[in-house]
């Protein structure tokens, strides 16, 4: 270990917890890797990075013992990566390793806390843990298989990727890109250019600045609220669903310029697709 590298080896918290801190001089990149566990990250004013860990029942506090926890403060990078219980077992063998039994079998997993300063960047996968993040982040990166993805707070950009969990998010400034096969997506105010695609899940969305749409959906419904001010360019396509606006096709509004714009592009097979004037 060096001034500027630390690596996290020893237990801070309880019995059934394990607490590590960090000092830090702002932002810092983190990734963060799970099989099933929870994870949940928090972007406050404070630069101290910190990392709890829990396991999901008291027989797999052995987890906390196989857990990898970096920081390298030259880099600001955090590494957090987490091994399920099929990686060891509780029993030793002759050289007082550890050794898999036939109940290991399963994806039991750690839950994962994070504090970080506001303004970080997050790098997340998980095949089924559910990931909830709160405050004010740089970029974030989630995949997930089964896992609902919640990004409460703003974000600069934004890049989710699930196979049949939720997405729900705040304010994302630049860039928001969400894929899902089944799951649900709901943004509250989309950002400068955002695409989204499902399957079959819904798309909810609200528009409140200039800049490009794209929802591409096969059997989901999507809805779409526009705030008042913009001009709006709507491009509609669907199968076998209704198409139905308040807003008129290639409508001005009140905007000022061209550069109030809002270009709306959905297409769907069989949901059907709502584009209003938001309340």
């Amino acid at each position: 270990m060096t001034e500027k590298s630390y690596e996290a080896n020893k237990f801070n918290g309880g019995a059934n917890e394990r607490s590590e801190t960090f000092p830090t001089s702002g932002p810092v990149r983190a990734k963060i890797a799970t099989k099933s566990g929870d994870i949940r990250v928090q972007a406050g004013e404070s630069n101290e990075l910190q990392v709890t860990l829990n396991p999901t029942s008291s027989k797999y506090d052995y987890l906390l013992e196989v857990v990898e926890v970096k920081f390298d403060a030259e880099r600001n990078l955090l590494e957090v990566r987490t091994k399920s219980r099929d990686y060891s077992g509780s029993s030793r063998d002759k050289d007082g390793k550890r050794k898999k039994s036939w109940f290991d079998f399963g994806n039991a997993d750690l839950d994962v806390v994070v504090n970080l300063p506001q303004g970080s960047s997050l790098e997340i996968k998980t095949i089924s843990g559910e990931v909830s993040l709160r405050g004010p982040f740089d970029g974030v990166v989630v995949s997930s298989v089964s896992g609902d993805v919640d990004v409460i707070d703003s974000c600069g950009s934004l890049d989710v990727r699930t196979a049949s969990g939720d997405i729900g998010t705040g304010p994302v400034r630049d860039t928001c890109n969400c894929r899902t096969a089944s799951g649900d997506v709901e943004c509250l105010s989309a950002a400068t250019t955002t695409e989204i695609s499902s399957a079959s899940g819904d798309v909810k969305l609200s528009v409140d600045r200039p800049g490009q749409l794209t929802v591409k959906v096969v059997s989901g419904d999507v809805a779409v609220a526009v705030a008042r001010g913009l001009a709006v360019d709507i491009n509609g396509t669907t199968v076998s669903g209704n198409l139905s606006s308040n807003i008129d096709l290639d409508a001005s509004g009140n905007a000022a310029s061209e550069a109030d714009e809002i270009s709306i592009k959905v297409t769907t097979v069989s949901g059907d697709i709502k584009i209003n004037k938001a309340n």
